[in-house]
């Protein structure tokens, strides 16, 4: 989910809409349970659509779509939220890493508010596999990971040219000149890398062999957020992911750690704002450039987006 797949379930408009929101879990034994909250949720979104007075084939093929995606889901990497949105066009569903109120709702539109603030508070970054042969390339977005096949990456090895030094070529010294070659094709990813980041604030980690990632440091001159050891050129996205995350906490932890600290030093003056008036009123001038929000927090109102002024 990104924000342009938000913009899209939001922008839809028909009737009916059906959305399902279903708590889910991470762990065993709690999963035993996922199977069971999503098909008592089918039953009720039944309920619901004839409520609403939605015509009898409709609700059937609803229903029926619904029953199927239940029996076919791998709930083994679910998260701790189900979103489902369904309509006679449209069949998509997301899992959101936070607890979510179980809900049933029919109308015009879907309902989006958990896929927002998923969207809104997940932290972007970016993760170099280095591999011998096959480097590769993923877009983070919290815990979930999707690669680039762009044409740029996957990047071969195999690909690049490489006229060996005097004396390589007659078997001098084959380490070295498998070395000069892996240097000469990681820098050239780290020039790929370093035009594809061009003005990115998201942090890079970069994962592989320690001789792989001591070469790219020295080849490369972006600024690598945090390194994970470890061979992955056999490694799916899932095991990816998991090696990943402590470095990507550990990152998470620190950028908090130094927002508190900045915020500690200019709090009570114009560069730190804590009231909720004074907050809209700079976001409607543009002046926020970092929010810091109280979880959970909930004020119902609304925001004048010309002028900043709260009604509550």
């Amino acid at each position: 989910m990104n924000g342009e797949d938000l913009k899209r379930l939001q922008s839809h408009r028909s009737f009916p809409a059906l959305s399902l929101r279903v708590r889910t879990h991470r762990t065993m034994p709690q999963v035993r349970q996922d199977p069971t909250r999503l098909k008592n949720a089918i039953k009720s979104a039944e309920q619901a659509l004839k409520q609403k007075g939605v015509a009898p084939g409709l609700i059937s093929d609803f229903r029926q779509r619904l029953e199927r995606f239940q029996r076919e889901l791998d709930y083994r990497h679910l998260d701790q939220g189900l979103c489902v949105f369904i309509s006679e066009a449209t069949f998509e569903w997301h899992t959101v890493p936070h607890q979510v109120d179980e809900a049933v709702v029919v109308d015009e539109t879907f309902l989006t508010r958990d896929l927002v603030r998923t969207v809104n508070r997940q932290p972007l970054y970016d993760v170099l596999v280095l591999s011998e042969k096959t480097t590769r390339f993923f877009n983070g977005r919290g815990p979930r990971l999707s690669e680039e096949m762009n044409g740029q990456f996957p990047m071969s090895s195999d690909d690049i040219a490489y006229e060996p030094p005097e004396g390589f070529s007659k078997g001098v010294d084959p380490g070295a000149h498998q070395n000069e070659r892996l240097k000469v094709f990681l820098r050239r990813v780290a020039q790929v890398v370093e035009a594809k980041r061009n003005g990115r604030r998201r942090p890079l980690f970069v994962a592989g062999v320690e001789r792989l990632r001591s070469f790219y440091q020295e080849t490369s001159s972006n600024h690598v957020a945090g390194q994970v050891e470890g061979n992955f050129d056999r490694v799916g996205v899932h095991e990816l992911k998991d090696s990943l995350e402590p470095a990507v906490k550990a990152w998470l932890r620190e950028r908090r750690h130094k927002v508190l600290e900045r915020f500690d030093e200019v709090k009570g003056t114009s560069h730190g704002l804590t009231g909720l008036e004074e907050i809209a009123e700079a976001a409607a001038m543009g002046r926020v450039e970092v929010l810091l929000v109280v979880d959970p927090y909930v004020v119902s109102g609304s925001v004048d987006r010309e002028t900043g002024t709260v009604t509550q």
